[in-house]
């Protein structure tokens, strides 16, 4: 093995030790966590609902969605945005966005539902 080849190989090792010296000094710290916590509202619609609208169930729910809807933009849960350029032609729309940010429910038994109105 020429002097080189010995040298460039010694080098590669070298570094080979170095990164996993490195690799295990990091696996021995612990990594931090990054905690975020946040109040999850909960908000809820009731509704009594007669015995002679319980064939148009989907009417009725699609109204509670929108009396939810409703309660979010007034309670300033929902956020609009509107986008508009100057540099644009001049047009007869603007296109508006509305984002909430929301966390899916858990999954919890039914049973457990019916019996109790709160909302886990």
């Amino acid at each position: 093995m020429s002097k080189k080849a010995y040298k460039r190989n010694q080098n590669r090792l070298y570094r080979e030790i170095k990164r996993r010296i490195i690799a295990e000094q990091a696996a021995r710290m612990p990594v931090p966590v990054i905690e975020i916590h946040r109040d999850i509202e909960t908000l809820a619609i009731k509704n009594i609902v007669h015995n002679r609208l319980l064939n148009e169930i989907e009417f009725v729910k699609a109204e509670m969605a929108n009396k939810l809807s409703r309660k979010l933009v007034a309670e300033g849960f929902v956020e609009f945005f509107s986008r508009e350029n100057k540099y644009e032609p001049i047009t007869d729309v603007t296109e508006i966005e509305a984002r909430i940010c929301v966390v899916k429910p858990m999954n919890v038994e039914r049973s457990v539902m019916e019996n109790d109105f709160r909302t886990y």
